[in-house]
């Protein structure tokens, strides 16, 4: 049968109808936005088809999230507290990096919290000038201090959304997509359980329509790909290829498994996500309110699976043949254009890279809200529409493959091969290696990058630089003056700590579940 969308509609040059193919949280998310910013606020007539391949099997071991996060929800209509509960989720103020440097016990944040920037930087300065006895995180963010004590970024009984500080979450991947399933059918998303199984062009080139293994044909205006790394609307049907970024990053591998509380308790709830350096790449942590999601990822050219799932279950102290390892393949890289003709990839369709920095959900809002600010009323806007979010979606893919380039190629790790390699000047893409040449000199600026829709501020690459290699520090070495913390940051350090609950308590955590005696 034909669902719905007709031929006509597709000559009388009207964006109507929109499939998208693919749910999880990146169709969900991509679902959601056009709902509650398109269909809702300006074209009440647009039709949104999901198209959701049934049985697919779930990893289900958390996700985390960055501060974009709480205005999706937000935008989405979503209340927090309901938000909190259905996707399992917790609070996230920074990622703590834990052995990305030689050192016993090296250590150090990239949080959130950002300063006002004054030109000069004298705050900046103030800790180049001085000793060093305090680190830069300690020095520069409140954040760093309140993460040390395991605090929430906000308090129980303020309104949704709202503190004084930025933070995001982790979530349970999969619950969040069904929570978001949920909340958009019941906005009228029409939700199809059903597998793709072939497709039809129009002349021009467009997609025109959709064939399912149930036997219909499903047509519209506007594809979207959120079908993962097979890519099979912008890779198999437009023929889109794919660059690789495999020259600059090395690893292609995870191994993954939850940890439950009950089982296996821990002393903490970390208001942070973790990333410990190992042999062949890093382990993530990602505290939950009923588990922690752990994982491993790693090169196969230095480490195979077996050898990866033993040493992740190691690191955690856990008995492998306990747990149910998940293993995954994947491929770094994006891909040449992400919309092409009436098809746009979002998501794992679009490209992957490691998840170092949080990164993959944000390039769905990104994507989304790119798509909502441009959206193509009429065929003949989609190709203005078109270069423009490929730019855009260009731009951040090589921004995340570079910030992430850099996490390796500032280490002075050559304990093992991976190291040697990863690490190695020729790993480094030409952004980063320009960028390191400067900052020798001069610390990190908004001047120095090219576009301003950024997720990293420079002050980002100043927690990474000064955190995992002071000597990029402006070609300054260390004073003699003795530190002091600035007295903003004094100030904030304060008032979380006079306001803020312990990270476990906000979510009703007992003492018991946290591994610790009643």
């Amino acid at each position: 049968m034909e669902r719905s969308f007709s031929e006509h509609q597709h000559i009388q040059n009207r964006t109507q109808n929109i499939v998208i193919v693919g749910g999880g949280s990146s169709g969900w998310v991509v679902a959601g936005y056009l709902t509650s910013l398109i269909r809702e606020k300006r074209l009440p007539d647009l039709k949104i088809i999901l198209i959701e391949a049934p049985n697919v099997p779930r990893i289900g071991v958390g996700e985390s999230t960055v501060p974009s996060m709480r205005a999706t929800l937000d935008v989405m209509g979503l209340k927090e507290k309901d938000f909190l509960k259905s996707a399992d989720a917790t609070f996230k103020q920074a990622i703590e990096f834990v052995g990305w440097q030689k050192g016993e016990g090296h250590r150090f944040y990239h949080p959130f919290d950002r300063r006002t920037v004054m030109f000069p930087d004298q705050f900046r300065s103030g800790w180049l000038s001085s000793d060093r006895s305090q680190s830069w995180n300690d020095y520069a963010s409140a954040q760093a201090h309140l993460c040390n004590r395991n605090l929430a970024p906000r308090a129980l009984d303020w309104p949704d959304y709202q503190s004084f500080l930025p933070y995001a979450y982790h979530i349970n991947a999969d619950r969040f997509a069904d929570c978001l399933r949920d909340e958009f059918t019941a906005r009228g998303v029409d939700h199809v359980m059903t597998f793709v199984e072939g497709y039809h062009h129009h002349e021009n080139g467009d997609l025109k329509e959709l064939i399912t293994a149930d036997g219909q044909t499903i047509t519209a205006d506007l594809f979207i790909d959120c079908t993962g790394m097979r890519g099979l609307l912008i890779g198999d049907a437009m023929g889109v290829a794919y660059q690789d970024y495999s020259d600059w990053l090395l690893c292609d591998r995870a191994v993954a498994f939850p940890l439950p509380y009950d089982q296996y308790p821990t002393d903490k709830l970390k208001p942070y996500t973790r990333s410990i350096a190992m042999k062949e790449g890093w382990s993530w942590e990602i505290p939950l309110q009923s588990r922690r999601g752990v994982g491993y990822v790693y090169s196969s050219g230095f480490c195979d699976e077996e050898t990866a799932a033993q040493d992740l279950a190691s690191l955690q102290g856990v008995d492998l043949a306990q747990v149910t390892p998940r293993h995954l393949k994947f491929r770094v890289g994006s891909r040449d254009v992400f919309w092409k003709n009436n098809v746009i990839a979002m998501g794992l369709s679009g490209g992957f890279i490691e998840p170092l920095e949080s990164t993959a959900i944000y390039i769905v809002e990104a994507a989304a809200t790119a798509l909502c600010d441009s959206f193509p009323g009429t065929a003949d806007a989609m190709p203005s529409a078109a270069r423009q979010f490929n730019r855009t979606i260009a731009d951040l893919y090589a921004e995340v493959r570079d910030f992430v380039n850099l996490h390796y190629v500032l280490s002075r790790r050559d304990d093992t091969a991976f190291w040697q390699a990863a690490s190695h000047k020729d790993r480094r893409t030409d952004t980063i290696a320009e960028l390191m040449e400067l900052w020798q000199h001069k610390g990190p600026s908004n001047f120095d990058f090219p576009y301003t829709m950024r997720l990293f501020s420079a002050q980002s690459y100043e927690h990474l630089l000064y955190g995992m290699e002071p000597k990029y520090a402006c070609g300054m070495a260390a004073g003699t003056a003795q530190i002091t913390t600035p007295p903003d940051v004094v100030e904030m350090v304060n008032k979380g700590y006079g306001s803020l609950p312990e990270h476990r308590r906000w979510f009703g955590l007992n003492n018991r579940m946290m591994g610790e005696k009643s």
